[in-house]
C-alpha cells in the first residue's frame, strides 16, 4: 500500500480495509481483541464524540493493529485528524485496559480465599481451644433416690475427654455415655471434668441423696 495513499485516508477507511481485507467483522474484531463493540463501531464511522478518552483510544488503535498485523502508527495519525483533544505526552494509558482489571481479580480470588481460610482456622481453632460443655441426667438441686445404685447418662462432644469422680469414661462415638454408680447412704457427690484438647476445663458437680425407704426399716428386727 502506497504510504502518502495510506495517510490520506480516514480512519474509518482504514478500519474497513483493515477488517474486509482480513476476513473478519466487528463482532469477530471485538472477540480478538476484547474492545466492546460500541467503540469499533465509532472507529469505523470516524465518530470521535461516542468514543472514550483519547488514551483508551489509543490503547484500542494499538490492539487492533497488533490483531490486524499493521504498525498502529498509520491509525493513530488517522485517528489524531479527526481532532480529538489530549492534554500532552503523561496522557497516556497501558495499551489494554482490560488487562488492569487482571490483577484486581486475581486480588478478589485472593481476599476471598484468606476469608475463607481465616473462617476455617477460627473453626478448628474452637474445635480444639473451646469450652466444653455436657448434659447430664441430673439434676442441678439434689435427686433423693431409694435404690442403692443410680444410672447416670449424658452426652459431650465426642472430642471432649471426661472424668467422673477422678476415673475417665469413655462416651461412644456420638458422645454419649451411660454409667452404673453405687451409692451409699446420704449424699453421694457427683464431679464431671471435661476437658478439651489444648482448650479449657469445665467441672459440673451434682448430689444424689441415697435415703433407706420406710418398708427396708419395718422389715428390721427389733429387739
Amino acid at each position: 500500500m502506497d504510504n502518502e495513499k495510506y495517510n490520506e485516508k480516514t480512519l474509518a477507511e482504514l478500519m474497513e480495509e483493515l477488517i474486509t481485507g482480513r476476513g473478519l467483522n466487528i463482532d469477530k474484531l471485538a472477540e480478538l481483541t476484547n474492545i466492546p463493540k460500541r467503540y469499533l463501531s465509532a472507529l469505523c464511522q470516524n465518530d470521535v464524540k461516542s468514543l472514550p478518552a483519547g488514551p483508551y483510544v489509543r490503547g484500542y488503535l494499538n490492539k487492533i493493529a497488533a490483531v490486524t498485523g499493521v504498525e498502529p502508527t498509520g491509525l493513530y495519525a488517522a485517528y489524531k485528524k479527526l481532532g480529538f483533544k489530549t492534554s500532552g505526552k503523561e496522557d497516556a494509558l497501558p495499551s489494554n485496559r482490560f488487562a488492569i482489571q487482571k490483577p484486581a481479580n486475581r486480588w478478589i480470588i485472593a481476599g476471598a480465599l484468606g476469608l475463607l481460610l481465616i473462617i476455617g482456622v477460627s473453626l478448628k481453632i474452637k474445635d480444639v481451644l473451646g469450652i466444653p460443655t455436657i448434659n447430664v441426667n441430673l439434676p442441678e438441686t439434689d435427686l433423693i433416690v431409694q435404690a442403692p445404685t443410680a444410672i447416670i447418662e449424658g452426652k459431650i462432644d465426642p472430642r471432649d475427654s471426661l472424668q467422673l469422680n477422678g476415673e475417665p469414661i469413655y462416651p461412644d462415638s456420638t458422645g454419649a455415655f451411660s454409667e452404673e454408680v453405687p451409692l451409699e447412704q446420704g449424699i453421694n457427690t457427683f464431679e464431671f471434668k471435661i476437658k478439651r484438647f489444648l482448650g479449657r476445663e469445665t467441672k459440673i458437680e451434682r448430689r444424689i441423696i441415697y435415703e433407706i425407704g420406710e418398708e427396708i426399716q419395718g422389715n428390721e428386727t427389733v429387739e
